[in-house]
């Protein structure tokens, strides 16, 4: 499987591998997503 993927161009940059891996990666960008809305209003004031 690695092999076939490194050819492509689509290739992700990141492969969750596993059910219970999937299972966790999705939990991890669940709590993530709800950090960034909690502080969106603080991240959108700050001019770079």
């Amino acid at each position: 499987m690695i092999r076939t993927l490194a050819g492509r161009e689509d290739a992700p940059l990141r492969l969750v591998l596993g059910s219970q891996a999937y299972a966790m990666a999705q939990e991890s960008a669940r709590t993530l997503a709800e950090s960034d809305e909690r502080w969106r209003e603080l991240s959108e004031s700050v001019v770079a």
